[in-house]
């Protein structure tokens, strides 16, 4: 008897070890996979950056025509503060607004019309136009 529980002892121990070891493998696999899929992820954010550069550059002289006009908010160096780009406002609209409206599946003329949507709706434009 005691020697069938020194041998059941034993290669439960040994079975023990091993999905120790293969559990160890298991997650420096998972952690390999996890890198992959993260640089994966940015390249693919990159490609998409990349690809939508023309479309960006057309919202930005958009966004600055807008920030001109008498119907916009009235500021006559548009997307420029003292001579600089304005590039809280950059962020704010077309990075914050528009990508993430874009990002999300709308066209390009839906993400457009969000953002003028969203530009009516702001402080500045109602300060600018209360007669509206």
């Amino acid at each position: 008897m005691n020697r069938l529980l020194a041998v059941v002892t034993t290669m439960l121990v040994a079975l023990t070890a091993y999905q120790w070891i293969a559990l160890s493998e298991l997650r420096s696999a998972l952690a390999a996979t996890r890198q992959q899929d993260a640089s994966r992820i940015r390249e693919a954010e990159l490609a998409s950056f990349n690809r939508r550069s023309d479309e960006l550059m057309d919202v930005m002289q958009w966004l600055d025509g807008f920030y001109r006009s008498a119907d916009g908010l009235q500021r006559p160096s548009g997307l420029c503060v003292n001579g600089t780009p304005d590039f809280d406002g950059i962020r704010a609209w077309v990075f914050d607004a528009y990508l993430r409206t874009r990002t999300a599946g709308a066209s390009p003329e839906a993400a457009r019309q969000q953002l003028t949507d969203t530009l009516l709706d702001s402080n500045e434009w109602r300060a600018k136009h209360p007669a509206r």
